[in-house]
């Protein structure tokens, strides 16, 4: 009987003690994150550029807007790779895609 009396003494003590702490450790938290967000307003940081997805269009001059002549159009594309086809009838399942071509 007097080991129980004394253990539930010391599980009520233990207890209080953790509560305690705990108090003292999230009150020290809570005033760092306040003095945290002080210094924040007091020195204020540039904020980051906007990522490219938000970049605004920028206005075009009048002269890019009219459409491009077709030597132009012609220009802008991107070049193609040459065809894998045998122009001169030589199979290229045969290895020989370029060797009968003048």
């Amino acid at each position: 009987r007097k080991m129980r009396s004394w253990c539930q003494r010391v599980d009520r003590a233990a207890r209080r003690l953790q509560g305690w702490c705990r108090r003292r450790w999230l009150a020290a938290r809570l005033l760092q994150e306040a003095e945290r967000l002080r210094a924040r307003k007091t020195y204020p940081v540039d904020r980051p550029p906007p990522p490219p997805s938000q970049w605004q269009q920028l206005p075009q001059p009048a002269a890019a807007q009219e459409p491009m002549p077709q030597e132009a159009m012609q220009q802008a594309q991107p070049r193609r790779a040459p065809s894998v086809s045998a122009p001169c009838g030589a199979s290229p399942a045969l290895g020989g895609a370029g060797v009968l071509c003048p």
